[in-house]
């Protein structure tokens, strides 16, 4: 079976800092408050050069997947980039970009079709799903950045 990337990216503005953004999301135990579907962080580990690596657990579908993420690009405070490997391979990148005293925040995706969710759900579901999570994502961001 030939594996299927999919990608979902979508942006909100938010009336803080860029700086204040990239703090708040590149501390690994803050994804459980705003990642919906992320059911828990831990065994967060500091690395070189402000990066991390973690260990997740992600609710897709109703099917719970457990993985491992790890910070493999950053450049504070316009970008990080993490890699996920486990339950579910993928990307996520997080791009801060100022505009007139708030930040434009865009959250993408990038994620291999998990297995385990073919038998009952086709690549629109689940590309749906993720597309959900990311608008939610980035609302609550959002809610408690300006909160």
């Amino acid at each position: 079976m030939e594996t299927v990337i999919e990608a979902v990216e979508k942006s909100i503005r938010i009336g803080v800092s860029a700086r204040k953004v990239f703090d708040y999301i590149s501390d690994p135990k803050h994804l459980p408050d705003i990642w919906a579907n992320v059911v828990r962080v831990q065994h967060v580990q500091m690395l070189a050069h402000g990066r991390h690596r973690y260990r997740w657990q992600y609710k897709l579908c109703g099917v719970r997947f457990e993985g491992e993420s790890e910070c493999v690009a950053l450049s504070v405070p316009d970008r990080m980039t993490e890699k996920w490997r486990g339950g579910i391979q993928g990307q996520v990148d997080w791009v801060m970009t100022p505009r007139d005293g708030d930040t434009l925040v865009t959250l993408r995706l990038e994620y291999a079709f998990p297995t385990p969710l073919t038998q009952k759900h086709t690549c629109e579901d689940v590309h749906a799903s993720h597309a959900r999570d990311i608008e939610i994502t980035l609302e609550n961001l959002k809610h408690v950045m300006e909160g």
